[in-house]
């Protein structure tokens, strides 16, 4: 989790290969939700979370400008809630895709939007809707140790870019991930 806090706050999340959800199976959610609170996430409420989304994208579906590159704690300030001082990243709980989404959507702010799923399969396909909303295939990362959900990933997903058990924003600019998928 310490890679995606790095990731997102790294430029504030103007980086577009920074991490812009978080896919996360059911048997390690809880485990995950603790570790991104413990690394400065909190975990917005519906309220918050439709606060920021009036914020994030103007009228006309682009992102609004004055959101670009902001902090956490500003932009908590922006739309009107406020958050712990020590507050590095925003996180809205997202169970449903919509294409529409303003959460959903690439976002140049160090927040993130995880999609909890309950098993690799409805995961994958989780990752694809993603990954095919905007821009089609520009990054994906993955933090895992299981080679066999690598292996997956890297041959089979619609992307240009896999980065693995890297911050994206890092990876996305040259870091390398010193990874080679084998068929």
């Amino acid at each position: 989790m310490k890679d995606i806090i790095t990731s997102k706050t790294f430029d504030n999340g103007v980086i577009c290969a920074s991490e812009q959800s978080i896919i996360v199976e059911r048997c390690i959610y809880d485990e995950v939700h603790r570790e991104l609170e413990a690394q400065g996430a909190h975990f917005m409420s519906e309220a918050e979370a439709a606060k920021m989304a009036a914020l994030l994208l103007r009228p006309n579906g682009t992102i609004n400008p004055k959101v670009v590159g902001k902090t956490a704690l500003y932009l908590s300030q922006m739309a009107g809630f406020c958050v712990p001082a020590s507050t590095r990243v925003l996180i809205a709980e997202q169970t449903a895709f919509h294409p529409k989404n303003p959460l959903l959507s690439r976002k140049a702010v160090p927040g993130t939007w995880p999609v909890c799923r309950r098993g690799l399969e409805a995961a994958c396909h989780r990752v694809v809707e993603l990954l095919t909303n905007e821009g089609l295939g520009h990054t994906l990362v993955i933090h895992t140790r299981n080679q066999d959900v690598i292996r997956q990933f890297c041959l089979e997903k619609p992307v240009n870019r896999i980065l693995i058990n890297t911050p994206a924003a890092l990876g996305g600019i040259g870091r390398d991930h010193q990874y080679h998928p084998r068929r």
